[in-house]
């Protein structure tokens, strides 16, 4: 794919071969939702239209527009044929709905010899904003690779990790503001290509595709995005696609986001960026101590963060099916505290606040997230756990709250 646009190539090649072979590409198509299959009414045909830089194919009046070329430029042949009920084998081994209705508007047809090649370029981009033709967006996706190995300090350090370097370049995305209030930036979709972008996965999964890989301008733009979108103390649970407002329903992306600014702040050493964002970090810790939405806070007995509301899944295990929450996990959850001790707090957090606000941050004296973050949040001696233990040769789990003791 194209960097930065929804453009795919793909290259054909006869590798050897005594005699010609021919090709036929077919386009299978489709315009849904990523969780939905398709049921397609018998009566539903896709407009084709021939144009002087390829073949337009539109599902209905209004939908997006998807351009195809190929290099060389061969004609395009339109067939316009449903094929029902196709089988997508890995919705099915998941559990999912996995039978889908796919319209084929045409085909490629060409005859290859050996050494010969062939490209699609599929797009849903512009015309204009189109490389010349698919080999050369092709060349362009390896260039990019090798500039994402010899920039990443983890792809110089280990070659045998390149791929990992380019793999995790497939999870980062440029978005489009949704209004013109909001911010242009970059996010991930850790989930790719199942979900949409969740604020948990984006801070959980950042200082490892972009921080580790020394792509610290595009860190700060996801946070600085995140940051525009918090809201009385939490940043988004899930930015949904098109309009649709931000959900805030996580009782922990809020923390894992102080856990991700530290990432950038200690790599990159921006003082000014966590100057910048400081308001908004002091403003979502007051919103924890004294209670946000869905009965999240922190409990000062304990340090604990706490939190749940009817009828709404809050921690990573979100499963929920209509109104039934399958893992309703309300209370203080114990994978809801990691983000807690992930970053110990320090005692200057006080006296960095009060320095902030009034003479600016620092500039001799860099304070830390770990400075940032309130005494109530200093990790504890102890936590609520769960272990395992053996009885009469059986695995059985024992509360180990009566075992909770201070330790040195």
């Amino acid at each position: 794919m194209d960097d930065g646009q929804n453009t795919t190539n793909v290259l054909y090649r006869v590798e050897a071969g005594s005699s010609p072979v021919t090709l036929r590409a077919s386009l299978f198509v489709n315009y849904r939702n990523y969780h939905h299959e398709t049921t397609a009414p018998p009566d539903w045909t896709f407009q084709v239209v021939d144009v002087p830089d390829g073949t337009e194919i539109t599902a209905f009046p209004g939908a997006t527009t998807l351009r195809v070329r190929s290099t060389p430029g061969e004609r395009f042949i339109q067939t316009g044929v449903w094929y029902w009920r196709y089988l997508h084998r890995v919705e099915r081994e998941r559990g999912l709905d996995f039978l889908d209705d796919l319209y084929t508007p045409g085909l490629f047809v060409i005859t290859l010899g050996a050494h010969d090649s062939f490209a699609v370029q599929a797009t849903t981009e512009p015309w204009s904003d189109l490389s010349s033709d698919a080999t050369t967006g092709l060349s362009r996706r390896r260039d990019r690779q090798r500039r994402l190995w010899s920039s990443s300090p983890t792809g110089v350090a280990s070659p045998d990790l390149r791929d990992l370097v380019v793999a995790a370049d497939a999870f980062v995305v440029r978005s489009r503001p949704a209004t013109p209030a909001d911010p242009p930036g970059g996010g991930t979709i850790a989930g790719y290509p199942w979900f949409c972008e969740w604020g948990r996965d984006t801070m959980i999964a950042l200082p490892g595709l972009l921080v580790s890989n020394g792509r610290l301008a595009e860190a700060k733009g996801v946070l600085r995005r995140y940051a525009h979108f918090v809201d009385h103390g939490q940043i988004p649970n899930r930015l949904p696609d098109g309009n649709i407002p931000p959900e805030y329903n996580t009782i922990d992306a809020s923390l894992w986001f102080f856990v991700a600014i530290e990432h950038y702040v200690e790599a990159s050493r921006d003082d000014d960026f966590l100057a910048e964002i400081f308001p908004v970090l002091v403003d979502m810790i007051h919103w924890h101590r004294i209670g946000t939405r869905f009965g999240i806070g922190i409990d000062e007995d304990d340090g604990l963060l706490s939190g749940g509301a009817p009828g709404l899944q809050l921690t990573w295990m979100d499963a929920r099916v209509d109104d039934w929450v399958v893992t309703p996990r309300r209370g203080k959850a114990g994978r809801s505290q990691r983000p807690l001790v992930q970053r110990p707090a320090t005692d200057g957090y006080l006296d960095a606040t009060a320095k902030t606000r009034q003479h600016g941050l620092p500039r001799r004296r860099r304070p830390g997230l770990r400075e940032l973050q309130p005494p109530i949040l200093e990790p504890r001696p102890w936590l609520p756990v769960r272990r395992r233990r053996r009885r009469g040769g059986r695995r059985s789990e024992a509360s180990t709250q009566s075992d909770l003791r201070d330790r040195p």
